[in-house]
Order: structure tokens, then sequence, then C-alpha cells
């Protein structure tokens, strides 16, 4: 089962709802279990919280199932804004005027 799937079901068992799940695709430490991170669905207001889990690499034999990553419990996610061009910067267009 693909890591992904792997998260949903993990907290399907626990009647956690997720928004998503994100999984990378390489067992950096060797263990069997690949890094991911499970957006928990807290309703509409609030942001989804991030559980941090270890999944079965796809194909694995060392491993199965998913388990909250001791290493990285709470996933913080950084929101990144772009920022607005500087108006004085030369290399920068003017901006524009509104008539």
């Amino acid at each position: 089962m693909p890591p992904d799937d792997a998260a949903h079901k993990w907290a399907d068992n626990l009647k956690i709802p997720v928004r998503g799940a994100s999984c990378t695709t390489v067992d950096s430490d060797g263990d069997g279990y690949v890094s991911c991170v499970l957006a928990i669905d807290r309703g509409h207001d609030p942001p989804p919280a991030y559980q941090g889990l270890q999944c079965a690499e796809l194909g694995s034999v060392k491993a199965g199932g998913c388990k909250p990553d001791s290493k990285n419990p709470k996933v913080d996610i950084v929101e990144w804004a772009v920022p607005a061009p500087c108006p004085t910067c030369p290399a920068c267009p003017p901006p524009a005027t509104t008539k």
C-alpha cells in the first residue's frame, strides 16, 4: 500500500477526520518507514492541525502501517507570502497607475 494511503487508513482507524496526507518517497534511515504529514480537519474556521507520521515505504518488507513520528510529532506549517515589488527599485517596473 502506498504510504499516503496507509496514513489515511491510520487516521480512519482512529476516527480522525483528515484533509489530506503527504509522504516522502525515500527511506532515508533504512528502517522501512518514510516521513508523512497528515492534515487533520478541525472544521471550517481553524486551520488544520498537522501530525507527523512514519508510514511503511511502498513494498517494504521491514515495516508495515503507520506510527506517530517521535522525532516530529507536531508539524508547524509556515505560510509563505509573496512580497510586493519595491516601487523605488530601479530593476522593478514602475507601479501601475489608474485613471
